[in-house]
């Protein structure tokens, strides 16, 4: 697969709630080398993160669009602390005129647990896929099995597409062979 069959973009979203805290440096060492490899791929991406403080959620932008993956967006990521639930249908509802007005051929989200309200999830997942994005959910979760039920759960929310992931590490390997797919 080479960079100018990847006229792809990409909008990846990183749940940062407290259930990854005890992860997250490997989790934030993950994203950077997925972000080192899509720019080396040339593909266009962005780069956010949600957490939640005080009841409240919480949005990160990361990296725009229209920027390179440097040392600045990863000092981004580096600061951003992991805190509090999973509450994806209010971020998605947050992230809905960025949608919009972008256009991402995919909306990747990685995410280790359960959204808040699934009903309403699934509602954000049907809005965002009748803009024509494709909408695609990385489980990630501490052994194999775990992934594979944090995943099952992601496809029954409508996922077009949902993966597993128990090392983290594999994070790059299994975007690109989705990014292959495209």
């Amino acid at each position: 697969m080479c960079s100018s069959d990847l006229k792809t973009k990409i909008v990846i979203l990183l749940d940062h709630s407290s259930s990854i805290a005890s992860d997250q440096l490997e989790y934030k060492k993950a994203t950077l080398a997925l972000c080192e490899v899509l720019s080396y791929l040339k593909i266009k991406f962005a780069v956010y993160a949600f957490s939640t403080q005080a009841r409240s959620v919480v949005c990160w932008l990361i990296k725009p669009d229209n920027m390179k993956w440097n040392n600045v967006c990863a000092k981004r990521l580096a600061q951003i602390s992991a805190n509090g639930s999973t509450p994806l249908a209010e971020v998605y509802d947050k992230m809905h005129p960025i949608m919009q007005a972008k256009r991402p051929d995919i909306f990747l989200t990685l995410t280790d647990g359960e959204p808040s309200d699934p009903t309403a999830v699934r509602s954000m997942l049907k809005s965002l896929k009748s803009m024509g994005i494709k909408m695609v959910a990385l489980g990630l979760g501490p052994n194999t099995m775990r992934a594979t039920m944090i995943t099952n759960n992601l496809r029954h929310l409508g996922y077009e597409r949902t993966l597993a992931v128990s090392r983290l590490n594999d994070i790059p390997k299994k975007v690109l062979n989705v990014l292959g797919e495209v």
